[in-house]
């Protein structure tokens, strides 16, 4: 009976290990007292970037892994826990390399048959593709409504002052732009800005924007004109993208 029993113990480990190594999510267990890692399913390496070994003997390379700016997220999710029994956390990590990853964390805490917390039970996704798709969703959503908004200002607002103050604040406000300005061609080509939303509109004065057909010309502003289609600068160093749109008159 012993025999068999042990037998019967070791076909369910070994359906239980094929399990865990075939499923794309890494589980995960510590010790509810020592926090220390007593479990790391083979999964760990494509979801965390680090091998399974690296994490069960250095407690605390998870912490390490997640993103500078999200850590006070994880804090306070393992805060929970304490409270609650239970955490579900969404935060990004930084792979070895420098890969940026979103990873939701999702844990129980475990007690023993007299109520004494015993471990700790977790399982780590990779939702990187899934937050990437509902970020698209909501820019859809939002150009949709900026569309929509603007084009209910076109027809409520007959005064040109006015529709063009209240599109500068609806692509703030809805749009989510840094800020929104309005110039116009005067009769001599002379470039007057009329309204402008969001960031000072000072630097206005100073922007490089030409009808010339010269170097100038050539300019973010002199393609806007000259092509009457949107022209766009996107510096990725600084962080800033410009998007000119030049309408043609009329």
């Amino acid at each position: 009976d012993l025999r068999r029993s042990e037998t019967e113990l070791e076909i369910t480990r070994e359906r239980l290990t094929s399990i865990f190594t075939a499923l794309p999510d890494a589980l995960w267990s510590v010790g509810a007292q020592t926090r220390r890692y007593i479990y790391v399913s083979p999964a760990a390496k494509q979801v965390l970037g680090v091998a399974p070994d690296a994490l069960m003997h250095n407690e605390n390379l998870a912490n390490e892994l997640v993103h500078p700016k999200d850590r006070p997220i994880a804090a306070q999710a393992w805060e929970r826990l304490e409270q609650d029994g239970e955490f579900d956390v969404d935060y990004r990590i930084v792979r070895p390399g420098g890969a940026v990853r979103w990873i939701n964390n999702r844990a129980r805490l475990i007690r023993n048959a007299d109520g004494v917390p015993e471990r700790i039970d977790g399982l780590a996704r990779d939702i990187t593709e899934q937050v990437e798709h509902r970020k698209r969703i909501a820019r859809l959503s939002r150009i949709r409504e900026l569309s929509s908004q603007i084009n209910a200002a076109l027809v409520r607002l007959g005064e040109r002052q006015a529709l063009f103050d209240e599109i500068c604040r609806i692509a703030v406000n809805v749009g989510h732009f840094i800020g929104a300005h309005i110039g116009l061609f005067n009769a001599e080509r002379k470039l007057e800005w009329v309204a402008h939303g969001g960031t000072s509109g000072a630097h206005l004065k100073t922007a490089a924007v030409s009808v010339a057909e010269d170097a100038q010309g050539r300019t973010i502003g002199g393609q806007a004109y000259h092509s009457a289609k949107p022209a766009v600068w996107n510096d990725v160093v600084v962080g800033i993208a410009v998007i000119l749109l030049s309408l043609p008159r009329g």
